[in-house]
């Protein structure tokens, strides 16, 4: 990872974003709570920050996993448009 600055950037940068996602995660309920004093509607924000993970990661990765991989890793790395930089290639 030393010589790979690009691949060095990458791993911190979604360090930092996972991080702010959990902290974010932590954080939005204990507010709720100070801001209202009702622990039922900090519970129930958790409860709507979690749902989409727990509803959607099996039917999704099931359903990931029957498809043709290529596909699914023309979908993961879509073409970047000339503006972009990208000449419109892919990685």
């Amino acid at each position: 990872m030393k010589n790979n600055k690009g691949l060095g950037r990458f791993v911190t940068a979604r360090t930092v974003s996972i991080l702010g996602d959990r902290l974010a995660e932590t954080v939005l309920p204990i507010v709720i709570l100070l801001a209202t004093g009702d622990a039922l509607l900090a519970g129930l924000v958790t409860a709507a920050n979690v749902a989409p993970t727990f509803l959607l990661s099996l039917p999704i990765g099931h359903w990931v996993d029957l498809r043709e991989r290529q596909h699914e890793a023309m979908l993961a790395f879509p073409p970047c448009p000339p503006s972009a930089g990208g000449g419109g290639s892919r990685p």
